[in-house]
């Protein structure tokens, strides 16, 4: 009966501490490429900085922009956040010539 009692505890500690943090950040990186427009900046989990160029079908991916005329496909899952708006750095994405 205490082993049972025991693996319950352990069960609940893993799901409660590993399992539930992880599903909630799934339900909010799904819900933010849901709400992806085109020309919004995104950071990939590998750093890349774009635009988006295509929004996501059934297909998995959006088109990616990393500069002009440097175009991409990236899944979904590989988009890390958007970034504001406001933040959007315009050398950085080389919209603006850099001399």
């Amino acid at each position: 009966m205490e082993l049972v009692v025991l693996v319950i505890f352990i069960f609940a500690l893993f799901w409660f501490f590993i399992l539930r943090p992880q599903q909630k950040a799934r339900r909010q990186q799904q819900e933010m490429v849901q709400s992806l427009q085109i020309d919004d900046h995104v950071i990939s989990v590998g750093g890349l900085v774009g635009r988006v160029t295509r929004l996501p079908e059934e297909d998995g991916w959006i088109g990616f922009e990393l500069a002009p005329g440097l175009k991409a496909r990236l899944l979904t899952v590989a988009i890390s956040h958007r970034i504001p708006a406001d933040e959007v750095e315009e050398d950085f994405l080389g919209e603006s010539p850099h001399v």
